[in-house]
């Protein structure tokens, strides 16, 4: 055996219960690193059928309205993950939309969302396609929304205006944590309301 062989083995022959006991040193001293998740919940939905009550061409039924809100909420989770934008509240709209329909004997259906977009000042807006027809849909706050639509009917009006949940006011220390809500329309016409919570947790 060489001098270099044995200076080296005799060398890692004596360091490494050295290294090993600091290195269980420095993993018993380290505490784990706590990260944060988020829970998102869909706390309430209410869903019109025909906002303009009689007005021809403008009644939708229950069963597509929710199919939209899950193709909407599928589409928004999908370009979210994409980005990483891994607190997006949507990520768990979709499920909880399937599970409110079931509730009534609906199936969701996935419709073709195309052009999805988000405006800061407006929300979220695309082109749906079902049943060989185009909706340009939009799902933004309700301020928003009203911008850009019909009035409101008045169920959507004063689920839109009553105030939310003190205790989980999204105007706390933590903006992040909270209710926010969002109006879905459609063509023009406000046809459903929701209220998404978001909490933190470690």
């Amino acid at each position: 055996m060489g001098l270099f062989s044995f200076l080296t083995g005799k060398r890692k022959k004596s360091n490494t219960p050295t290294l090993s006991a600091d290195l269980a040193k420095d993993q018993n001293s380290t505490p784990p690193i706590s990260i944060p998740t988020w829970h998102h919940t869909l706390e309430r939905v209410t869903i019109v059928t025909h906002p303009l009550g009689e007005t021809p061409g403008t009644e939708l039924d229950r069963n597509f309205l929710f199919s939209a809100l899950f193709s909407l909420a599928h589409a928004i989770s999908t370009e979210a993950h994409e980005e990483q934008h891994l607190e997006s509240p949507f990520f768990a709209l979709g499920s909880s939309i399937q599970a409110k329909a079931a509730s009534e004997e609906f199936t969701c259906e996935l419709l073709d969302v195309v052009g999805l977009t988000f405006g800061e000042n407006l929300g979220y807006s695309a082109r749906l396609s079902a049943h060989a027809k185009k909706y340009t849909v939009l799902l933004g706050e309700p301020s928003a929304v009203a911008r850009a639509s019909t009035p409101f009917h008045s169920e959507i009006s004063a689920y839109a205006s009553t105030p939310t949940d003190p205790s989980r006011d999204a105007s706390r220390d933590n903006a992040t944590d909270g209710e926010r809500r969002f109006v879905l329309a459609i063509d023009g016409i406000a046809y459903a309301a929701l209220t998404l919570a978001s909490e933190s947790r470690l």
